[in-house]
């Protein structure tokens, strides 16, 4: 299980192809308690570019919430001489974004995202861009509680009939590690006073299986620790919830 909440977007200079004015990049990539959207003056060819003064190490780029089609082409390049010369990678689709991922890591001084989409004949936009690492958690349980949480308000009257009002549905994620050890106990409990309720995040709960459980933009909601019948050995589950 892997979490991408090293995001080195921050860390370089963003620049793209176009945009449209009421729609900026900067503004959705950077106000993570508002569910905006950059736009793109266009949708063929257009890109995100980020650079960094040194090579930058790179192991996961995500794209979520996009309106891009099933026909669309995304690809990572990277380069140190200003695409002068350069590496192309192409993203994979999962579900309704777009993600590359590199075991060893890419080092370039810079990195742009390639999006040509003949599929859809209004400008592309993008919600969230992470171009960054990782951070492994340990093995976790491989059964997984995946809820749908309501956040509907409904009563019954007194005659049974019921009434209420419709709002949104959040998927949520219960994750197990049925014996961490203290070091780990220790390690999580630094995380979540780090991230506490307020921090989102990219879960990758079956990193090399996305089509068993597609990654999900979330924060962390609780921890429960149980002591097992082992000294020093917990059960500890982690609480995950769908941000938007």
């Amino acid at each position: 299980m892997r979490v991408l909440n090293i995001n080195k977007l921050s860390e370089g200079t963003l620049t793209y192809s176009s945009q449209l004015s009421k729609y900026q990049f900067n503004t959705a990539f950077e106000d993570t308690a508002l569910s905006c959207y950059g736009k793109f003056d266009g949708h063929i060819d257009q890109h995100l570019q980020v650079s960094y003064d040194v090579a930058t190490s790179i192991y996961y780029s995500y794209i979520l919430n996009t309106n891009l089609s099933a026909d669309a082409s995304v690809i990572l390049i990277g380069s140190d001489d200003n695409f002068t010369t350069s590496t192309s990678y192409p993203y994979a689709r999962v579900g309704t974004g777009y993600y590359f991922r590199h075991d060893t890591g890419l080092n370039f001084k810079s990195y742009r995202t390639v999006v040509s989409d003949s599929g859809i004949s209004v400008p592309a936009r993008l919600s969230k861009f992470y171009l960054g690492g990782y951070t492994q958690l340990p093995g976790a349980n491989p059964e997984v509680d995946i809820p749908l949480i309501s956040s509907a308000k409904s009563e019954k009257s007194d005659s049974g009939q019921i009434y209420g009002l419709k709002k949104i549905i959040l998927k949520q994620r219960n994750v197990s590690f049925d014996y961490a050890s203290l070091i780990q106990r220790e390690q999580i409990e630094s995380w979540f006073y780090e991230y506490d309720k307020i921090y989102p995040f990219i879960l990758l709960i079956y990193e090399d299986s996305l089509d068993v459980e597609p990654p999900l933009y979330c924060n962390m909601t609780d921890i429960d620790i149980k002591q097992t019948n082992i000294p020093h050995m917990y059960k500890i589950t982690l609480k995950f919830e769908e941000c938007k």
